[in-house]
């Protein structure tokens, strides 16, 4: 949460608009500080969601935010990203047994997408329910992108500067922020559901709980409905009108058990005539209107610009985003990280057991060189040592591998060569160090259940823990390591056992 006088920005990039919100911390929470809704070339943007020019977009957000005050190297931000390659879907796994969550998500999002695959960047969290007949139930929400769009949001957050927090789905933002404001109750049974209109396409989501229960896609633009414009007609409204009660009666179809829709919220990129709502609501029977969640957060004592936008449903992913940034919400948190494509893994434990007690010894050796002594003789001193140790297990293991198979020697020779990479000059040199910053962050009653890391430095972490904030706290604390170069909290599942809830967790992070 923000501490007084931090803050925190929330980015969209959309259908030729940049939008930014910046939160302000006070002592009843985080406010408004900062609005805007600015223009941006059509072409500075790829249909695809892909930025072609993060760093004026990020010039354009420091902009933007410097007209306040703001300073966007001193703040966290977050960006919610729009675009033919982003894909939100939800699904319902059993539970019996032990489900393959991760083979299941990358099934339904080769199935679903519009990207190729081989470079897909994926996350997800899930939730557990009851089925039909009393059943143990997985419903899992996911989030997916391919690798371009994510990387160029990852590069324009860090040329804004400042701590990069998330690149995520803007539907999924805005329904943090919704959720925020009071307009989406997470602990209701009758569940929601949620409209975003672009200029191409309509994307709908219900809501029921914390979790997506149904995801579809409608051939509806934007435009049909804007206010003001004279392509929006009352034939068009009628026609949009009856493609949305289409989709509500769909959606009961598919989940008879499901209580009746409480509401529909309209999350739209331009403002939307207010007799349209009147419309939906005549031909679904359900409560229509704008969603509307930045006015329900308070404003700080700025500018008119601010007060006159609050009430636009355009702005709530931006919103969404920055409440992710000062990590006021942990709704929805299904960030799209990158992370390098599957490369062979080092398991350190197998590692420890093959080559015991070399290396053993020198991770050992490597620990207490954190402690004690100046860092620029521990490392001189750390790689004589280690060459000295490889040496000695190399010829212990000449010396006594007549006994061996030709398999066993190419397992062992393969097991030294990586662990060579671990201690090598570069970013693996840092093994050790890692693992030592990953026990001193970890939370009591936490367990971790694998880490590996590769010959690229790139980390892999995986375990349980008590509750989200706890997840979000140890991925926090462990990117404060000065040897990690960046933690991310890819994945989250709800679980339990024995009558005790816990998380499932993910975390992926780079070396330096």
């Amino acid at each position: 949460m923000l501490g007084p006088g931090e803050c925190a920005l929330g980015i969209h990039v959309s259908e030729g608009r940049l939008r930014v919100v910046a939160l302000q911390g006070g002592s009843s929470g985080p406010a408004l500080a900062a609005v805007r809704d600015d223009p941006i070339p059509l072409v500075a943007v790829e249909e695809s969601g892909v930025i072609r020019d993060p760093r004026a977009l990020a010039n354009a957000v420091a902009a933007a935010v410097g007209e306040h005050g703001i300073d966007p190297g001193s703040a966290a931000s977050a960006l919610a990203i729009s675009g033919s390659s982003v894909l939100v879907r939800s699904l319902d796994l059993a539970q019996e047994g032990t489900p393959d969550i991760d083979a299941a998500v990358r099934a339904h999002v080769e199935h679903y997408s519009m990207f190729s695959m081989g470079d897909e960047i994926v996350g997800y969290e899930a939730h557990e329910h009851e089925g039909p007949e009393g059943e143990g139930r997985l419903r899992v929400t996911l989030a997916a992108t391919n690798r371009q769009v994510s990387e160029s949001g990852w590069s324009m957050l860090r040329d804004v500067g400042g701590r990069a927090e998330c690149v995520e789905a803007s539907s999924l933002a805005a329904c943090r922020a919704m959720a925020f404001a009071g307009e989406l109750d997470l602990e209701a049974a009758a569940p929601t559901m949620a409209l975003f209109l672009t200029s191409r396409r309509t994307q709908v989501l219900v809501i029921c709980g914390r979790a997506v229960l149904f995801s579809h896609m409608l051939d509806l633009r934007a435009e049909d409905v804007a206010g003001g414009d004279d392509s929006a007609t009352p034939e068009g409204h009628d026609r949009v009108a009856t493609e949305v009660a289409r989709c509500v009666q769909f959606f009961q179809r598919q989940f008879r058990d499901a209580e009746p829709l409480q509401q529909i919220l309209f999350v739209s990129d331009v403002p939307v005539a207010r007799e349209f709502y009147d419309k939906v609501a005549e031909a679904t029977g359900v409560a229509a209107r704008a969603s509307a969640p930045l006015s329900g957060v308070p404003t700080a004592e700025q500018g008119g610009d601010v007060a006159e936008l609050t009430n636009g449903s355009t702005l709530a992913p931006a919103l969404g985003a920055a409440l992710r940034a000062a990590e006021a919400s942990d709704a929805f948190c299904i960030p799209l990280s990158v992370v390098r494509a599957e490369r062979p893994k080092v398991d350190l434990r197998a590692l420890a057991k093959m080559l015991a007690p070399g290396a053993i010894l020198l991770l050992c050796f490597a620990l207490g060189a954190i402690v004690t002594g100046s860092r620029a003789r521990e490392a001189d001193r750390r790689e004589q040592f280690v060459e000295q140790q490889i040496a000695e297990v190399h010829a212990s293991i000449a010396e006594g591998s007549d006994g061996l198979t030709a398999e066993q020697k190419a397992a062992l020779l393969e097991a030294i060569e990586a662990n060579k990479s671990l201690t090598a000059p570069g970013r693996a040199t840092h093994a050790p160090e890692v693992i030592a910053a990953l026990v001193e962050v970890l939370p009591v009653e936490a367990r971790l259940e694998n880490v590996t890391i590769d010959k690229e430095g790139d980390v892999s972490i995986g375990g349980s823990i008590r509750s989200e904030a706890d997840a979000v706290a140890l991925t926090r604390a462990f990117e404060a390591s000065e040897f990690i170069a960046f933690a991310r909290l890819s994945s989250l599942r709800a679980a339990e056992a024995d009558g005790e809830a816990y998380f499932d967790f993910d975390i992926v992070a780079s070396v330096r």
